[in-house]
């Protein structure tokens, strides 16, 4: 938000974002959502791409996932989410597809290589990159949805979790290699699928 006039802006009782916009008021739409009170740990944005540094700081305090859905971005022809900046930042992140309408498949793992090779390209460089993605894919997405925590709880691997389990076929022995291999070209790997307990796929 600009100074002077537009620190102000809350008060001018505008109706919507794009009366906002018309009056010249630079206010990004994460502050206005905010502003009506919209951010917090129960919803979360998808896409994040045209998010500033102060954007992505009150995502942060809100406790506000981003759900990343870089091919669906391509083929609607948007720029691709600051990946790197999210991961140096902290800031909670999800993988999403956003359906068959914008996007070639529902494989969230599709999107996770894309993400992969997003980030290095932003100058992420932390060896964390794997583990981080792998993370964003499955407790990232629990959290993004609200599910991680309670008796239902989904997206990691602990006691009293409900068994939701994926097995990959991977051509890796070591656990950290195999973890890579997954995130850089895990898409169509997936030989098994368990939700809460009961077999759903097989191949």
């Amino acid at each position: 938000v600009g100074s002077g006039a537009h620190e102000a802006w809350p008060e001018l009782g505008a109706d919507s974002f794009r009366a906002l916009r018309s009056r010249g008021i630079g206010v990004s739409s994460t502050q206005f959502v905010d502003h009506l009170g919209v951010l917090g740990p129960d919803c979360h944005i998808a896409h994040g791409v045209y998010v500033s540094a102060a954007d992505r700081a009150l995502l942060r305090a809100r406790h506000t996932s981003v759900a990343l859905c870089p091919r669906s971005n391509e083929i609607i022809g948007l720029d691709m989410p600051p990946i790197a900046d999210y991961l140096r930042e902290g800031n909670p992140i999800a993988v999403g597809t956003d359906s068959l309408s914008s996007s070639p498949s529902l494989d969230p793992l599709a999107d996770v290589s894309v993400l992969y090779r997003v980030a290095r390209q932003q100058g992420y460089t932390e060896r964390d990159l794997h583990q981080r993605l792998f993370s964003a894919a499955t407790l990232g997405g629990a959290t993004a949805l609200g599910l991680q925590v309670g008796k239902r709880r989904i997206g990691q691997l602990v006691v009293g979790a409900i068994a939701d389990l994926a097995g990959f076929a991977v051509s890796q022995a070591d656990p950290d290699d195999a973890l890579a291999e997954i995130v850089e070209a895990g898409a169509g790997r997936c030989t098994r699928t368990v939700v809460a307990g009961v077999e759903r796929f097989r191949r």
